[in-house]
């Protein structure tokens, strides 16, 4: 029996008002019809509205499904990274996948992509690091990176909340981690790991990295261990 690659939901947009999308390449809405080019993508009394260049409506749901034709890919504006960090600008940002758009409250959507894991880690250590980095730094990234994501999204099973534990001096010490993400696995902000687009991914290094650590984690007594990493403690 092969097994397949699993596939995780990554959040570029969270808790939007509006947000314009480019898609290049046909696109599959949940109706059957295919549309590729510019796309305005609206909250509304709850629900998602989609609109074309023009502003005229394509379709309105709570969950929205548009599902990627072969190489399509699609292009999202002024994406906001590093937020709340001193380094916080807009970006824009190409990715591949299907897109997911899902109603946050009556004013906000999500915007989801939906990925195969190794992909996804190829966009990651080249965001986290730069993808002309040396192939053996890659690997080591590709690791960690790997080994955090299915450590979090282990512990994320055992338990929907973050809980507290009592410290010293009548504190209480609170984790606050992913599992304040729901609908979806990971941001793609320093929250969880920078996960920046395809735009990202310009060195051979890169798929080379992935490829020779596939199914590599950094592992303590039999677990798979939570890699989390920084660039700097300051």
């Amino acid at each position: 029996m092969i097994k397949r690659e699993p596939k995780i939901k990554v959040a570029l947009l969270q808790n939007h008002g509006e947000a314009r999308l480019n898609l290049k390449g046909s696109f599959s809405l949940p109706d059957g019809r295919r549309f590729e080019g510019p796309l305005l993508v609206r909250a509304r009394r709850g629900a998602v509205v989609l609109a074309d260049s023009n502003c005229k409506e394509l379709m309105e749901g709570d969950d929205l499904v548009l599902t990627a034709e072969s190489l399509a890919v699609f292009t999202v504006h002024d994406v906001k990274i590093g937020i709340d960090f001193h380094w916080q600008r807009n970006q824009e940002q190409t990715f591949r996948g299907d897109i997911i758009l899902s109603a946050a409250s009556d004013t906000t959507f999500n915007l989801i992509i939906d990925i195969f894991l190794e992909e996804y880690l190829a966009s990651v250590i080249s965001s986290e690091m730069s993808a002309d980095a040396p192939l053996a730094f890659l690997k080591a990234q590709a690791v960690t990176a790997r080994s955090w994501l299915l450590a979090m999204l282990a512990g994320k099973k055992q338990t929907k909340k973050p809980g507290g534990v009592p410290a010293l001096h009548d504190e209480l010490i609170i984790w606050h981690d992913v599992n304040d993400h729901e609908g979806f696995d990971v941001c793609a902000d320093d929250h969880c790991q920078r996960y920046q687009g395809i735009t990202k991914i310009i060195s051979e290094n890169v798929q080379a990295a992935i490829e020779a650590t596939r199914g590599l984690f950094l592992v303590s007594d039999g677990e798979i261990c939570d890699a989390r990493y920084h660039k700097t403690v300051g």
